[in-house]
């Protein structure tokens, strides 16, 4: 569930809390992607990151905030997101930093993630619809 959309200055910060599914203690499902970045970077360093949740405006989609980390000599981007997201039984919060959209309402989306050779990852998509954004004016 989202439990906020709060715009700070010029970034959206989400809040979010995700529970494991069926009695388990996997978390990862609602937020990752398969070890990568949204610009196509792989490393195992993002197998558990919060990279995927995205933000739907109109017919854009919009990815997390991101960064290259200045000791990588890769030029991996990092997602301002939760980077670690360890097993747990318990929900437990992620927060996801987006740029700022100009709207009052914004839809929180995990989309299909698509493998290099043309499969579908296997978590569940999800999105949930008419998120609030509070915090300050949209426009």
């Amino acid at each position: 569930r989202v439990e906020s959309v709060r715009l700070v200055d010029r970034v959206l910060v989400g809040t979010l809390w995700v529970e494991p599914q069926d009695g388990g203690d996997q978390i990862t499902w609602a937020v990752d992607r398969v070890a990568g970045d949204v610009r196509g970077g792989q490393a195992p360093a993002l197998n558990s990151a919060a990279v995927s949740v995205t933000l739907l405006q109109g017919a854009e989609r919009v990815h997390p905030l991101d960064y290259v980390n200045p000791g990588s000599e890769s030029g991996l981007r990092y997602p301002l997101a939760d980077l670690f997201l360890y097993p747990s039984p318990q929900p437990t919060r992620v927060t996801v930093l987006w740029p700022r959209v100009d709207a009052d309402t914004v839809v929180v989306d995990r989309p299909v993630t698509l493998l290099a050779d043309g499969r579908v990852e296997a978590s569940e998509p999800w999105r949930i619809e008419d998120v609030p954004v509070t915090g300050g004016p949209a426009g």
